[in-house]
C-alpha cells in the first residue's frame, strides 16, 4: 500500500514530457522481461529435452520430459572430488558471507564519508576513486600473491577481503547518507545517544532498501563468479566453477539439454532470492526521493 502511494505521488509531480519518457521507458522494460522470461522457459523446455531432439527441434515444446537431464548435471557438477551439494554449501557460505560484510561495511564508511567531517577525508575520498580506476589486472597478481601468503585460500577467512568498504557499492551507500538529514544525529546526541546509535538504530534502517539492493547483486556476482573459486579454492569450488567444467565437458558429450539442466539448478537460487526481495529494490527507487 505503501509503495502504492508512493507512485501515486510521483506521478503527479511528473510533467507531460517525463511522464512520455516514463511511459516509453516502461515499454522498453516490458519488452525486455519478456525476452529475458522467454529465453528462460527456452531454456527449461531445452533441459527437458534429447539431445537430438533439441537439434532437430530447438524451438519446439519436448514430446517427453526427460528428468534425467539434471541427474546427469547434477552428478557432473564436481570437481577435485566435491560434488553437487558440498559445491551448493560452498557457493552459499562464500556469496552470503562476502555480499553481506562488503554491504555492511560500504555502508559503514558511506555513513561516514558522508556525515562526517575530518582531517583528510577529501583525500581518502580522493584515494577511492583512484583505486577504483585501476585495472583489474593490474591490482590481481598483487592480490594473488597476498590471498597465498596470508594462507586465506581454501579457508572460511577469505571472507575478510570483503571487509574493505571501498568501491562502487560505497560510492552508491555515500550518495544515500549525503542526502539524509543530519538534524537526525543531532536530535539523538540532544537525548543522549551515541553515534552507534545514530548509525545503527536511525541511518541504517533508513538504508535497508539499498542494503537488501546492493546485498542482491553482490550475492549474484559472488554466486556467478567462477575465477575466484579457480583461483583460490581448488579444495571449496564453487557451482560456478562446477558449471564452468561442465561446460568444457559437455562439448565432448553431445548433450547440450544437460548443460542446460544444470544451468536452471543453478539459477535457482537466485531466482528465488530476487523474488523475494523484488519490492525491497522497488521500494527504494519509488522511495529515495520522497519525505514525510
Amino acid at each position: 500500500m505503501k509503495l502504492d502511494k508512493n507512485r501515486g505521488l510521483l506521478e503527479k509531480r511528473r510533467t507531460v514530457p517525463e511522464r512520455v519518457f516514463f511511459a516509453g521507458f516502461n515499454v522498453v522494460l516490458f519488452i525486455w522481461s519478456l525476452l529475458m522470461l522467454g529465453m528462460l522457459f527456452w531454456a527449461l523446455m531445452s533441459s527437458l529435452k534429447t539431445n537430438l531432439e533439441y537439434l532437430n527441434k530447438p524451438l519446439m515444446f519436448p514430446k517427453e520430459f526427460h528428468f534425467e537431464n539434471f541427474e546427469l548435471a547434477i552428478s557432473k557438477l564436481y570437481h577435485n572430488g566435491v560434488g553437487f551439494f558440498g559445491m551448493l554449501y560452498n557457493s552459499m557460505w562464500l556469496s552470503l558471507g562476502s555480499a553481506i560484510l562488503s554491504t555492511f561495511t560500504c555502508c559503514v564508511t558511506g555513513y561516514i564519508f558522508a556525515q562526517y567531517k575530518f582531517k583528510g577525508r577529501d583525500f581518502l575520498f580522493s584515494l577511492v576513486v583512484f583505486v577504483m580506476i585501476i585495472p583489474i589486472y593490474g591490482a590481481l597478481p598483487a592480490q594473488y600473491k597476498l590471498i597465498y601468503d596470508l594462507g586465506l585460500n581454501d579457508s572460511y577467512l577469505f571472507l575478510i577481503q570483503s571487509l574493505s568498504g571501498f568501491g562502487g557499492n560505497m560510492l552508491l551507500t555515500y550518495g544515500y547518507f549525503k542526502t539524509s538529514p543530519k538534524e537526525l544525529r543531532e536530535a539523538v546526541f540532544m537525548d543522549g545517544g551515541s553515534d552507534y546509535v545514530a548509525f545503527f538504530k536511525i541511518y541504517f534502517p533508513l538504508a535497508k532498501n539499498i542494503f537488501v539492493a546492493l546485498f542482491l547483486l553482490g550475492f549474484i556476482g559472488t554466486w556467478n563468479d567462477y575465477q575466484t573459486s579457480m583461483l583460490y579454492f581448488d579444495k571449496r569450488p564453487n557451482l560456478a566453477l562446477g558449471l564452468y567444467n561442465f561446460q568444457q565437458e559437455i562439448r565432448f558429450m553431445a548433450n547440450d539439454p544437460a548443460y542446460f539442466a544444470g544451468t536452471i539448478i543453478v539459477m535457482i537460487p537466485v531466482i528465488i532470492l530476487f523474488v523475494s526481495f523484488s519490492d525491497k529494490i522497488m521500494g527504494q527507487l519509488y522511495s529515495g526521493g520522497l519525505k514525510g
